[in-house]
């Protein structure tokens, strides 16, 4: 939902990712590479614009603050909101994130200082706590 910034777009990306790539699951000898596999998948189809209409706003029925912090982290750009949403995830240690996202960790600790600073920006703009 972080990356798509609603629960209807989080869907259909993730049922776009499985119904191109899950026959290709199989060819992966460790959950880690099928975790990496799968999460480079919805980072190429989250950066690219929803297609069929599918709406990126929080709808009714999904929390309001968990809505509107989805909305807000959708806006991110890359890499940052594939760094903050992986980082907060903890899927990956720290080393392995930021190889996986084509960074220096060095890098990574800057681009998720960008994104938090970004996302404690949008929240002023909103009149919403910025998270700590």
């Amino acid at each position: 939902m972080l990356m798509a910034g609603s629960a209807i777009g989080a869907e259909w990306i993730l049922s776009r990712v499985f119904e191109q790539f899950s026959a290709q699951l199989g060819q992966f000898r460790t959950e880690k590479h099928r975790t990496a596999f799968l999460v480079s998948k919805i980072r190429e189809f989250s950066s690219t614009k929803l297609e069929g209409g599918v709406s990126t706003t929080p709808v009714e029925g999904e929390p309001s603050a968990g809505g509107q912090l989805a909305a807000r982290f959708s806006t991110l750009k890359e890499p940052s909101k594939s760094a903050l949403a992986l980082f907060y995830l903890g899927l990956f240690p720290v080393a392995e994130l930021a190889s996986l996202l084509n960074l220096e960790i060095e890098e990574l600790g800057g681009v998720l200082r960008t994104g938090r600073e970004q996302l404690a920006a949008t929240a002023l703009k909103t009149g919403e706590e910025p998270a700590k």
